[in-house]
């Protein structure tokens, strides 16, 4: 071969190459060194996805074939699934009943228990830990021992005390089959009750007239999630699921078409994404009536699906300038600053947790969500949890902030934001007497006693007591937990507070870290109540109730709406309810009232369903 022919298919070579990496090397699975390394810095231009190999690969396959596909790919990696957390053998041995245990109390496994006993005993001769002799405590009120009967070195005062109050409510342990992760809500849209999603979103369950779950026909994903996110995104009138995954599986939104049935539609209205998802929040954000999606992940971007005219989903995160790199750990959504427009918790691994208010504008484009941590005189602690509670019935929300569960003594203990008038802060834990709360997951709010004030279900790690908080008109809380029976060791993962069983009382079920529910109902003399139903209700909608008692005092009460469908208002003492109002999110335009109602009863509330607004374009 001639020198010049060499030289031509020489330069031929690089040609071609040249072209197979312009077109093709961004997908090549080996060309790893092209993807983007983020960070907190907005990109200039749209960045690439991270996932666009997993989307070229399985182009035009169906969701149930995408997901079986990588299940079977991770099954053949070791470790490739983490597994379900287990509880320890000091937990699994005890009661399956409340501190301090009652007299019919059975050990789960009282040979484990004595030979914890008799090996703490022998010792070695160092002081025991506080964590030690809770322990050894624990195991003695199990096994029946009294502490009398041990050398004085070992003695502990061991159970809590029963708090001296005069409530007279206790919650009672139903038992029951369901796992989870799961969801509660009216599936089938019939007014009748309200099913249980669990297992992850692969099977519903409703009540049967003894009140025990039972799994109703139909179909649902095959593939559990992680988290169920329910949502009526389609303006239907029934409740669609969106399932959350994680290790790179897609999530799933799942249709629901009725009478059980859900269908996929993820890939058809553009949500498919390979992540590892960890957090997400439906917010209509612009105000059009349609629900978008923001979803975050370990290892992706945040991002924001707006939902259009047409159903489907568009990204436009980076287009309004909302960047997160990834670490999203929290999603928590509501409207803080009392403007009408939901607002943004973002709890963030790595980087600063924010903050972000809604700030609308005229063209879609051009909507931001600006951080206001500083200017609205909150200080979070590092990658704590938050919760947005009105626990003193003004109609604003107030922030609830839970440390890690790695922090030091010093800095464990509850942050509570009550919010003012002017849209700022004030940390008041202290005055409602919750200062020296620590070592709490979560907290739940829940209307124990159907007084109309949000009483709180804290979650507190492993063999420590779960917590109730009683919400005294709003200006303090008092402890019950020990009255109240809610003193379970298990540690709470997620927790729902819902009349579940439609009987006028709250229920509290959380799913504990063996995976199972544990379903607690109120026993006793609880106080009125109104089951409110609604249609078309939007997050931002402000419902105000004027409550005459049986001393002819009128009591009002304002709630910030959610979006919720069914509301349940506890009523306290009441004679009758003058007036049910809700007014829509600027708290100027009535939308539906009704006077004169009976407690005790359901009510339905019809509202005007608000006109799609066509989503304007940049000129």
């Amino acid at each position: 071969m001639s020198k010049r022919a060499l030289i031509f298919t020489f330069l031929g070579v690089i040609l071609v190459g040249f072209l197979v990496f312009i077109n093709f090397g961004k997908n090549l699975p080996l060309l790893g060194f092209f993807t983007p390394k983020f960070t907190e810095e907005i990109p200039e231009k749209r960045p690439p996805r991270l996932d666009r190999r997993d989307l070229v690969r399985f182009e035009g396959m169906k969701m149930e074939e995408v997901l079986a596909t990588l299940l079977a790919e991770q099954e053949t990696v070791e470790g490739a699934t983490s597994p379900q957390p287990s509880s320890s053998p000091f937990f699994s041995s005890l009661p399956d009943h409340p501190v301090p245990f009652p007299e019919n109390a059975i050990p789960r496994d009282e040979k484990w228990l004595r030979d914890f006993v008799t090996s703490f005993e022998k010792g070695d001769g160092s002081k025991p830990s506080e964590e030690e002799l809770w322990q050894f405590t624990l195991a003695l009120s199990a096994l029946r021992i009294s502490p009398e009967q041990l050398p004085e070195s070992l003695r502990e005062a061991g159970n809590p005390k029963s708090e001296s109050d005069t409530l007279s409510i206790t919650l009672q342990s139903i038992p029951n089959e369901l796992a989870g992760p799961f969801v509660i809500g009216d599936f089938h849209r019939d007014g009748e009750g309200l099913e249980i999603i669990d297992q992850g979103g692969t099977r519903m369950s409703t009540l049967d007239g003894e009140g025990r779950p039972v799994p109703v026909s139909g179909s649902l994903s095959p593939f559990a999630g992680s988290q169920l996110a329910p949502a009526d995104f389609d303006r239907d009138g029934d409740l669609d699921l969106l399932v959350l995954r994680r290790n790179g599986l897609p999530d799933s939104l799942l249709r629901n078409e009725g009478g059980g049935n859900f269908r996929d539609v993820t890939i058809e209205l553009g949500l498919l994404a390979f992540r590892d998802s960890t957090a997400a929040a439906w917010i209509d954000y612009d105000g059009d009536g349609l629900l978008d999606l923001l979803s975050g992940s370990s290892d992706h971007p945040l991002e924001l699906y707006h939902q259009t005219e047409g159903g489907g989903f568009q990204p436009v995160a980076w287009d309004l300038k909302l960047w997160v790199p990834r670490g999203i750990r929290q999603i928590e959504v509501g409207d803080f600053s009392g403007d009408g427009l939901s607002d943004i918790f973002l709890g963030i691994d790595s980087y600063r947790d924010r903050f972000c208010r809604t700030t609308p504008a005229e063209t879609w484009s051009d909507w931001r969500f600006p951080e206001i941590t500083a200017d609205a005189n909150l200080s979070p602690s590092e990658d704590g949890v938050v919760s947005f509670i009105d626990f003193d019935a003004d109609g604003r929300l107030d922030i609830f902030i839970l440390p890690p569960s790695e922090s030091t003594a010093e800095t464990k203990k509850l942050q509570i934001y009550h919010a003012r008038s002017d849209g700022s802060f004030e940390e008041v834990a202290e005055a409602v007497e919750l200062a020296d709360y620590q070592d709490l997951r979560s907290v739940t709010p829940v209307d124990i006693d159907n007084d109309g004030f949000l009483d709180l279900f804290c979650a507190t790690p492993e063999l420590e007591i779960n917590r109730l908080l009683w919400n005294r008109g709003g200006l303090a809380f008092k402890e019950i937990s020990i009255a109240s029976r809610a003193s379970f060791l298990d540690a709470p993962l997620a927790t729902e507070a819902v009349d579940f069983d439609q009987d006028g009382v709250m229920d509290l079920i959380y799913e504990n870290e063996s995976g199972e529910l544990r379903w607690l109902e109120p026993q006793g003399a609880t106080q009125d109540w109104l089951r409110i139903s609604l249609s078309n209700a939007r997050a931002g909608m402000r419902m105000t109730t004027e409550i005459r008692d049986k001393d002819w005092v009128v009591h009002e009460v304002t709630r910030n709406l959610r979006g919720e469908k069914q509301l349940h208002l506890g009523l306290g003492e009441a004679d009758v309810v003058e007036t049910i109002s809700i007014f829509s999110a600027d708290g100027e335009t009535p939308l539906a009232t009704q006077e004169k109602v009976a407690p005790n009863q359901e009510i339905r509330l019809e509202l005007p369903l608000e006109p799609r607004k066509r989503a304007v374009a940049p000129l």
